[in-house]
């Protein structure tokens, strides 16, 4: 999931059991299956994504926001996640955040020449 996002330079994934997940690019959205991912698929993405304290908060409360310790394989990207449970639905939202969109370049604070007025 997190290599699909950076792969199609991506801004969020989607997915809820019961519907076809999709993906978020420059605010237009592409499937990412033919078929709908039942609830059992989109619970064991969260198992494996989520660390056990925030799995333990989706059980007992319903709902989870976990923002991702950097990955060695993806060192200048930030993940969050947020997963829930409205009743029978079982939904997750894996949001991007690249680190390069933080990144400013040295130049920008080089003061500019005196004005000639």
């Amino acid at each position: 999931m997190l290599q699909a996002l950076i792969a199609n330079n991506g801004d969020a994934i989607l997915l809820r059991s019961g519907e076809i997940p999709f993906m978020v690019c420059d605010g237009k959205t592409s499937d990412l299956s033919p078929t709908p991912l039942p609830r059992e698929t989109v619970e064991r993405i969260a198992t494996f994504l989520l660390p056990a304290d925030h799995r333990t908060t989706l059980e007992e409360v319903g709902g989870t926001r976990c923002r991702l310790p950097r990955l060695p394989a993806f060192p200048d990207e930030d993940f969050t996640i947020l997963a829930g449970e409205p009743g029978p639905a079982f939904w997750m939202k894996i949001l991007r955040d690249s680190a390069s969109a933080d990144w400013v370049p040295p130049d920008l604070f080089t003061p500019l020449p005196p004005s000639k007025e």
